[in-house]
């Protein structure tokens, strides 16, 4: 893949972590970020800076899993303080980095067991096993941290998300979280009941693992950017976007399901499309409305895309 001064597990962090520049610089997706569009708080180049600092955290992450030390939760919260520090605000990559995390740990695991991690069905397997097994307490504390840290939009102090765990800003999280004793595990498997990127983790990545076979069908059709933003309108069409209903409720989230659906009817290289493309763009801009959910999960599948590829990841 690279030169042969770097090890197997460095080549690895540097493909597992393109996809967290390489989603955000897709253009143009509705409702997020992307090299056109900026949030208030967010911008483009948070992404990427990211991306930059999550390069380290994953190798380490790899090398870990070679070694079974499993600290889940430690690598999500030392991206996102060091990925703060660096550019300064903004929620960038937190669902990406739930997806991602397992995955890099399970890549060390396969690789110390002498098994295939560029099966993807194994690789999902493991992670979902890993997490499973090997998450403790601490990792839900650590995590808790990392949310306090971004203090996303969706999550607002005061209101109740999750009844089943506790608030992630609640002075006493670490008494309350050790009182309940959650695990990792036990916080992705409630949490999933209402978010769809902790339900990839614990049920072996079901729509990633659909993200990546369509992009692969994509990437036939179309160039890189389009096929990007073709795979994220085709996954919008699928599912409802728990981000979008966890924060602007079940008539946003069913609007752009439906609208979505209507969209991909039309030719999207035509002046038509096009023009119905732009106007839903803005439609969502202007609601703040951000599908961030799905691009999370387009974002791992664009990482394993590259993985699996190993050179010339944009290119046919």
């Amino acid at each position: 893949m690279f030169s042969d001064k770097l090890s197997i597990e460095e080549q690895i962090a540097t493909l597992l972590t393109l996809g967290l520049s390489l989603e955000v610089s897709a253009y143009p997706k509705p409702g997020n970020v992307h090299r056109l569009n900026d949030f208030e708080d967010t911008k483009f180049e948070d992404f990427l800076l990211t991306s930059h600092v999550a390069q380290w955290y994953i190798y380490k992450a790899i090398v870990n899993g070679f070694n079974n030390i499993f600290k889940f939760g430690e690598t999500i919260y030392n991206i996102v303080r060091d990925s703060l520090k660096l550019h300064g605000n903004g929620n960038t990559h937190l669902g990406t980095l739930i997806l991602l995390t397992p995955i890099a740990y399970s890549i060390g695991y396969l690789i110390s067991q002498g098994r295939d991690y560029r099966d993807i069905d194994v690789l999902f397997q493991t992670s979902t096993y890993l997490v499973r097994k090997f998450s403790t307490l601490e990792d839900s504390i650590y995590f808790y941290k990392a949310i306090r840290l971004l203090k996303p939009k969706y999550l607002r102090k005061g209101v109740e998300y999750f009844k089943e765990v506790p608030d992630v800003y609640s002075d006493s999280f670490e008494n309350e979280l050790k009182k309940l004793d959650l695990t990792f595990w036990k916080l992705l498997k409630l949490c999933s009941l209402y978010d769809i990127v902790c339900f990839q983790v614990i049920t072996e990545y079901p729509h990633v693992k659909k993200a990546l076979q369509v992009l692969s069908e994509k990437l036939k059709m179309y160039n890189w950017n389009f096929a990007i933003v073709k795979t994220y309108l085709t996954l919008l069409a699928q599912y409802y976007d728990t981000h979008v209903l966890r924060k602007n409720g079940i008539e946003w989230c069913k609007y752009v399901h439906n609208k979505v659906i209507e969209i991909l009817k039309h030719n999207l290289l035509t002046s038509e499309g096009i023009e119905l493309f732009i106007r839903f763009e803005e439609e969502l801009r202007r609601n703040n409305v951000n599908p961030g959910a799905t691009a999370d999960i387009l974002a791992t599948a664009i990482s394993l895309h590259c993985l699996l590829k190993g050179y010339k990841v944009i290119r046919v």
